[in-house]
């Protein structure tokens, strides 16, 4: 959505936003090419495949529009967009594996003490400070 709102701002419209409760998990760009290249090293050393994604900060994103902008104009919700996003349910958390700000996705269920505590959702997650949000908008 940045580059998208970045190229209304520059063409002088308004930033089209579908509702103001709606909310993102995000991450900068140098943390994607760190999880690229962690999802290589690892891959290197396991002997099992894989998910790979860091732990995202939940960002809203009629904060972020009101930082970028002051035309902002509320679209209303597209059909089956959803204000929140889910990353890894409560389903999947069994087979989850933490390690530092990765969680990792394996096919079979792994020890209990290295699983995530809850669903990473954009409902349970940090969420990013104004200092976060204007980082990722460079």
């Amino acid at each position: 959505v940045i580059p998208f709102w970045k190229k209304s701002i520059k063409d002088n419209y308004p930033l089209k936003l579908t509702d103001p409760k709606m909310n993102r998990l995000m991450f900068s760009k140098k943390e994607s090419a760190e999880l690229i290249y962690n999802a290589y090293k690892h891959a290197l050393e396991l002997d099992k495949s894989f998910i790979l994604s860091n732990i995202m900060k939940n960002v809203n994103l009629a904060e972020l529009a009101n930082i970028m902008s002051s035309k902002v104009e509320i679209v209303g919700l597209r059909p089956g967009e959803k204000l929140n996003e889910t990353l890894i349910s409560n389903r999947e958390i069994p087979y989850t594996r933490i390690k530092d700000n990765l969680i990792f996705l394996f096919k079979d269920i792994q020890p209990k003490e290295y699983n995530l505590d809850k669903e990473h959702s954009s409902i349970t997650a940090e969420n990013m400070t104004k200092h976060e949000l204007k980082q990722l908008m460079k």
